[in-house]
């Protein structure tokens, strides 16, 4: 079943931005459309992209895997709670294959405990987002890139280009920082890992190409205004 949404649709203003503007965005989960999400009692066993012209998903059939739904997260809207062991991923077909360069933009919250964690990661090839412990963000795509300070239990909105040397990270601010996090593409996708990320995931987006400084700002926008971050 689909959970009741806590809001009513609004019509979108002339002149509001929203991701599905961008051209090559491949998948656009989003926490806060209910519709999108189902639920195997308090657990949530697949999250759909909101556009109904595309077919990604990511979903999980393992009752003991599946991550915990919560209807208020973040300014008023709901979110999934990824504990130790629970992740939904993408089925082999479609297959969700994208080298360099990709663009995530996704909304989460730092982990709530101690410990190493992980966000997403590619199953077969990866393009991966981790810590080695709850104040690290850290980029990998075959080496590991110099990691970002980070507050546990904080709601982030972030902008992450995979680009080989010319790639960058943006959390909770519109200024790039540069890193390296080596040159593998993503084949098939898992949000959430064995150490968990144990947090929230509110929204969580993939473009197969690098977004330009004024998209992203964009983006951060929109993100930071629906949920509710302060972006610098």
């Amino acid at each position: 079943m689909s959970p009741m949404s806590p809001r009513l649709l609004r019509p979108k203003a002339s002149g509001v931005f929203f991701p599905s503007q961008l051209a090559n965005l491949e998948m656009w989960l989003d926490a806060s459309k209910t519709s999108s999400v189902t639920l195997n009692g308090s657990t949530v066993s697949e999250w759909r992209d909101v556009r109904s012209t595309s077919s990604y998903l990511v979903s999980n059939s393992a009752a003991g895997q599946q991550p915990a739904w919560v209807a208020s997260s973040r300014n008023g809207l709901s979110g999934i709670n990824f504990g130790v062991g629970q992740n939904l991923f993408t089925p082999v077909s479609p297959a969700f294959n994208f080298s360099q360069p990709t663009t995530y933009f996704i909304v989460f919250q730092a982990p709530t405990s101690s410990g190493a964690w992980a966000l997403f990661d590619g199953i077969t090839t990866r393009q991966h987002v981790f810590g080695n412990n709850e104040t690290q963000l850290t980029m990998f795509a075959g080496s590991s890139a110099t990691a970002a300070t980070i507050v546990g239990s904080t709601f982030y909105a972030v902008v992450l280009i995979y680009n080989g040397t010319s790639s960058s990270r943006r959390l909770n601010t519109r200024t790039a920082i540069t890193v390296n996090p080596g040159t593998n593409a993503i084949n098939q996708l898992r949000i959430g890992s064995s150490s968990g990320v144990r947090g929230d995931v509110n929204e969580f987006g993939v473009l197969s190409r690098a977004v330009t400084d004024a998209e992203a700002t964009s983006l951060l926008t929109y993100l930071g205004k629906k949920w509710a971050i302060t972006i610098t």
